[in-house]
């Protein structure tokens, strides 16, 4: 996830165990095909807080080549204001560094901002942060935890 180029970042791990070669470039190779679809409730939802006056970021674990790819074939994520990719920064959640790098870049109030994620370490670094959270467990209840946060 903190890199860019993921074109070589098998390469070590295959001098290790060359035997294991095509399994273990297939990792970046079919990167894409790992990722089970979208939540188009939660994007719709995004984009409509957009055009009620809320910024939207992204905040993403991906290496950027992988996530090149992936925005060419998902246009919603051109909609967000703007965004903060692992593989462009060298940070990675759930490291407070990503966090504060965020919150300078997106020029981010913590205790006005709000962090969703599915993973409660991610959760955690951004509590950290003094930001507040929604650990998003089922991605269909997003609708019904956000409206404690929306006014």
């Amino acid at each position: 996830d903190l890199v860019y180029d993921t074109s070589r970042a098998a390469d070590p791990i295959i001098d290790k165990h060359p035997e294991y070669k095509e399994a273990i470039q297939a990792f970046y190779g079919r990167f894409l095909e790992m990722i089970e679809g979208v939540y188009q409730e939660n994007i719709d939802l995004a984009l409509r807080l957009k055009k009620e006056g809320y910024q939207i970021y992204l905040l993403s674990n991906f290496p950027g080549d992988q996530f090149e790819k992936y925005r060419l074939q998902n246009s919603f994520l051109d909609e967000f204001d703007d965004k903060i990719i692992s593989g462009d920064v060298g940070l990675a959640k759930p490291d407070i560094k990503i966090y504060e790098l965020s919150i300078k870049k997106f020029n981010l109030v913590p205790e006005e901002s709000l962090f969703i994620d599915d993973k409660i370490e991610n959760i955690l670094g951004a509590k950290q942060a003094g930001i507040k959270t929604i650990h998003l467990q089922d991605p269909k209840k997003l609708t019904s935890l956000i409206k404690h946060y929306i006014i």
